[in-house]
């Protein structure tokens, strides 16, 4: 054995052996204060510190908060907004007889132009059986007699060939005691199953 083994083993055996209740406790997690190197326990922060942060009722909210809007309403509000524009313009185009108010259930006169190159119109008299309402392709359905044979036309409102709009009997769908009663429906469909006489 070397000269340095024999060293480390006597210095093994000098020092004694502690007991469990000798032995020294754990060191507490400790952090190095900045002004000058001492060693001092970690604080734990006081109880307020966990509590949830909820906002008082009636509390204003705070400035840097955005309320998250779902893409699909932005879209639509964008949609409207142009559909808006899109109609006051079409509407500045039409004379002011094709922008008669009316309602689903009147008998109307409508006068359109089938095309551009035609001078002499062709004039619709009939019941307005639906309005849907698609932005700038907003239309009506007339259903009328024409010749003794029943036909439906669909006119766009927006369309330069429309000419004009008459009212000529509004709420014309009921007879006898309930004549001249509001219609209840949007969509008066199951006038195609009845006479044209008992609407028109």
């Amino acid at each position: 054995m070397s000269m340095l083994a024999r060293q480390a083993a006597a210095s093994l055996r000098a020092v004694p052996r502690l007991g469990r209740a000798a032995r020294p406790l754990p060191l507490m997690p400790q952090r190095v204060l900045s002004s000058a190197s001492v060693l001092e326990p970690l604080k734990r922060p006081p109880a307020e510190a966990y509590a949830p942060k909820r906002r008082a009722p009636g509390a204003p909210r705070p400035t840097g908060h955005v309320k998250h809007v779902n893409p699909r309403k932005r879209a639509n509000k964008v949609m409207m907004a142009l559909n808006a524009e899109i109609k006051e313009e079409l509407r500045a185009r039409q004379a002011p007889e094709a922008q008669t108010k009316f309602a689903v259930g009147d008998k109307v006169r409508v006068t359109f132009l089938q095309a551009k190159s035609e001078d002499k119109p062709d004039v619709y008299e009939g019941v307005v059986i639906a309005h849907p309402k698609k932005g700038a392709d907003e239309s009506i359905l007339v259903r009328g007699m024409m010749h003794g044979d029943v036909f439906e036309i669909r006119v766009p409102l927006y369309s330069p060939l429309l000419k004009a709009i008459e009212v000529v009997k509004p709420r014309c769908i009921h007879k006898g005691k309930k004549a001249g009663k509001r219609v209840r429906r949007a969509k008066l469909y199951y006038l195609r199953d009845r006479e044209p006489n008992t609407y028109l």
